[in-house]
């Protein structure tokens, strides 16, 4: 038995003394760590702060309910602009990242244009855009029907034999 610990001994000393251990041991913590800094630095330096703007020929948003809209990470500001070649002309000179257009029947077609260049996140300009929109449309009903409509709806999903059940906070299936 003590000849085997020598021998692991020795194996031990003789892998961990080679520099190729070493670099593997050191290297690859450190270049995971590389990799998550500089994608943060990309991240952190690509951050669009320009306001969105919109153009409400409906005449249905209210630009005192942008300020008072629940604020999450990455929004950004709000601005009316009175007809689209005002708005169109800020795109153009880099005011703005993007801008909206309600035509005069939005509230029949729920139909909206949005103009920005390829490098607008459209996805999270389109979600705040729309919590802005229920909000200005909410502005008129009681205060527990504005939250509930901002918020919207939760949908719980449930087997039929009740096995089963997933709800709008569920991460996980139960």
């Amino acid at each position: 038995m003590r000849n085997f610990w020598l021998i692991a001994k020795h194996e031990y000393r003789k892998r961990v003394s080679k520099r190729s251990f070493l670099l593997a041991t050191l290297g690859v913590p450190l270049l995971m760590a590389l990799v998550i800094g500089v994608s943060i630095f990309f991240t952190v330096a690509n951050q669009n702060d320009r306001p969105l703007g919109y153009v409400d020929h409906a005449g249905i948003l209210d630009a005192g309910i942008a300020s008072e809209t629940p604020v999450e990470a990455g929004d950004v500001a709000l601005r009316p602009f009175s007809d689209e070649a005002a708005a169109h002309r800020a795109l153009e000179q880099a005011e703005i990242q993007a801008y909206y257009v309600l035509p005069a029947n939005y509230l029949q077609t729920r139909q909206m244009q949005l103009f920005y260049w390829k490098d607008a996140p459209k996805d999270a300009l389109r979600e705040q855009f729309s919590r802005f929109v229920r909000a200005s449309l909410a502005a008129n009903q009681p205060l527990d029907v504005q939250n509930r409509l901002v918020e919207g709806p939760s949908v719980t999903v449930r087997a039929l034999d009740g096995s089963r059940q997933i709800g709008s906070g569920n991460i996980v299936d139960v």
